[in-house]
C-alpha cells in the first residue's frame, strides 16, 4: 500500500525557510511547539493531536491561518486563530471569523477584472483579524471547488492566474502560488471528514468505527467520506465502491478513508438534471462580454402557469410550472428519484449502525427552508423523515410560493438523496448543521490544521485504472 500517489501535501506547503520574510523565527518556534511524543495523549476540545512542548521553549502566543473558499455560489475566507493551550501541551483552535461574498469567481470568466474587488473584499477582512505583526507568518490558502471544476481547463486557468496575481500583493505568507488551485472532489471530502471529527475529538481514539460520517451538499457536488474499519480489505474495497480509499496519517494515527465525490448531484446542478437539463463544460467565450444561453426548462414541481428566468453558472434557463398528471407531490418525486437512480452514488453500508452521519452545507439551507429546523438555531438532530414530511407540507399546488420556487423540489431531492441515493434509513438519526461546538463546519479547517504539521499526509490506495 506504500506506493499509492502522494497527494495534496507537500512539505513546501508548509515551510519556506526564507531569511526575508519574517517567517524563520516564527516557523522554528511553530515546530518546537507542536513536538509530538510518543504516548502522551492531552486531550482537549479542539486539540489538534498529542503533542508535547518542551517548557524551555519560546512559543508564540497564537498562531493564524487564512483559507480561502471559492465555492460554486460564492467565495468565503476564513481565518482560524489557534492557540497553545497551557503548559504547552496543546494546540487549541481559539476563534475563527468568516466572510462571504457572491458570485463565485466562475462568474468572472468573461470580465475577469472584476475579480480584483472580489477577492480584495475578502483580503482585507482577513487582514483586519489576524494582528499585523502575524501577517508575514501566517499562511493563506486558496482552493476552488466544483465551480471552476466545469469549467475548460484554459478558462479555469486563466481565473486562477488573475487570483494568484490579486493574492501575490497580500501581505501574508503564500509558499507556493501553484498551490492557488482547484481542489478535487476527493480532498474536499477528506478535509470535511478531518474537520468534523477534529471537532468532535473522534481523531486520536484510532479506531475507523468510531469516527463520524460526513455528507457536504454543496451547490455543484457533493461529498460522503468516512473511516473504513480496519479488518476491510482494501483491495475489495477499492472494487465494490464507487469512490475512493485513502490511508491518512495524521502524527501517530492512521485511518482508511473512504471518499467519493459526485460532480452533478450538488443541489443547484441537481435543479438543472431534474429539471431536463445537463451540467456540462461550458465553452470558451471569445470576447470578455457577459454572455447567457437560453434554453427552455419544465418540472412538475412548479405549479403549471409558473415561469422564471433562472441564471446557472454562464447559462440562463427559461423555467415553467407542469400540469401534474397525479399530483404535485407524487410527480415531483418520480422526477427527483429518476435523477438520484441515474446518479451514481455509494450507499452508505459499512459500519453505519455504529457511526454518526454529520451533514452540512445545503442540508441546513433546506432544512431551514422548509422549516425543520429554525432559522435562528445552527444545528440539530433530525432524520431522513422530516425532510419527506416538510416536502408533503410545500409541494402542494395551494402552497407553492413564488418566493420560494425550488423548496419543493429541494426537499424531495434531499430527501432522495439521503434515502435513495446514499441508502441512509427514514429514521436514522442525523445531524445537520453548520457548526460543532460553536465552530464552523467545513473543510477549510481541515486544510487549515493540515498545514501546521508535515506529518499529516494522504496516499491514495485504489489503482485508478
Amino acid at each position: 500500500m506504500g506506493g499509492g500517489t502522494r497527494m495534496m501535501i507537500d512539505k513546501r506547503d508548509f515551510i519556506s525557510f526564507d531569511h526575508n520574510n519574517g517567517m524563520w523565527f516564527m516557523i522554528l518556534s511553530a515546530l518546537a511547539c507542536l513536538v509530538v511524543r510518543c504516548g502522551t495523549a492531552h486531550h482537549s476540545l479542539y486539540t489538534y493531536g498529542p503533542s508535547l512542548i518542551k517548557s524551555n521553549t519560546i512559543c508564540p502566543k497564537e498562531f493564524y491561518k487564512v483559507v480561502f473558499d471559492a465555492g460554486s455560489t460564492g467565495t468565503r475566507v476564513f481565518v482560524f486563530q489557534f492557540r497553545v493551550g497551557k503548559k504547552g501541551t496543546v494546540l487549541k483552535l481559539n476563534k475563527e471569523y468568516y466572510l462571504a461574498v457572491k458570485p463565485g469567481i466562475s462568474s468572472f470568466a468573461n470580465h475577469i477584472t472584476g475579480l480584483s474587488g472580489h477577492i480584495n473584499e475578502l483580503l482585507e477582512f482577513a487582514e483586519t483579524k489576524v494582528p499585523q505583526i502575524y501577517h508575514s507568518s501566517t499562511m493563506l490558502s486558496f482552493k476552488a471547488t466544483a465551480g471552476l471544476r466545469l469549467l475548460p481547463e484554459e478558462v479555469a486557468d486563466k481565473i486562477l492566474d488573475e487570483v494568484r496575481a490579486i493574492l501575490k500583493t497580500s501581505s501574508f505568507y503564500i509558499p507556493n502560488m501553484d498551490k492557488v488551485e482547484i481542489m478535487s472532489g476527493g480532498e474536499e471530502g477528506v478535509f470535511g471528514w478531518v474537520s468534523a471529527n477534529f471537532l468532535l475529538r473522534k481523531l486520536w481514539k484510532g479506531r475507523e468505527e468510531d469516527t463520524a460520517i460526513t455528507i457536504d451538499l454543496g451547490g455543484g457536488s457533493v461529498q460522503i467520506t468516512y473511516g473504513l474499519p480496519s479488518i476491510i480489505d482494501i483491495e475489495s474495497a477499492c472494487v465494490q465502491e464507487i469512490g475512493d480509499v485513502y490511508r491518512m496519517h495524521l502524527l501517530k494515527k492512521s485511518f482508511n478513508v473512504f471518499t467519493h465525490s459526485a460532480l452533478g448531484n450538488g443541489l443547484k446542478s441537481a435543479f438543472l438534471n431534474i429539471m431536463g437539463g445537463m451540467e456540462e463544460i461550458e465553452s470558451v467565450l471569445e470576447d470578455e462580454q457577459e454572455t447567457t444561453y437560453l434554453s427552455d426548462l419544465s418540472s412538475p414541481c412548479f405549479v403549471s402557469d409558473f415561469e422564471l428566468k433562472w441564471q446557472h453558472g454562464r447559462r440562463l434557463h427559461s423555467i415553467s410550472g407542469e400540469a401534474p398528471e397525479v399530483s404535485m407531490l407524487d410527480d415531483c418525486k418520480r422526477r427527483v428519484d429518476n435523477f438520484v437512480r441515474s446518479s451514481n452514488l455509494s450507499k452508505i453500508e459499512i459500519q453505519k449502525e455504529k457511526q454518526d452521519l454529520y451533514l452540512f452545507s445545503y442540508f441546513l439551507d433546506v432544512a431551514h427552508w422548509g422549516q425543520i429546523i429554525p432559522l435562528d438555531v445552527d444545528s440539530l438532530w433530525i432524520t431522513p423523515l422530516h425532510y419527506w414530511n416538510a416536502a408533503e407540507r410545500y409541494c402542494q399546488e395551494d402552497e407553492f410560493s413564488s418566493d420560494e420556487p425550488f423548496l419543493c423540489m429541494s426537499l424531495l431531492y434531499v430527501h432522495s438523496l439521503l434515502s435513495t441515493g446514499f441508502g441512509v434509513s427514514e429514521n436514522t438519526r442525523i445531524y445537520v448543521g453548520s457548526e460543532i461546538n460553536g465552530k464552523q463546519l467545513g473543510w477549510t479547517l481541515g486544510l487549515a490544521l493540515a498545514s501546521f504539521n508535515n506529518q499529516l499526509s494522504y496516499s491514495r490506495l485504489c489503482d485508478p485504472s
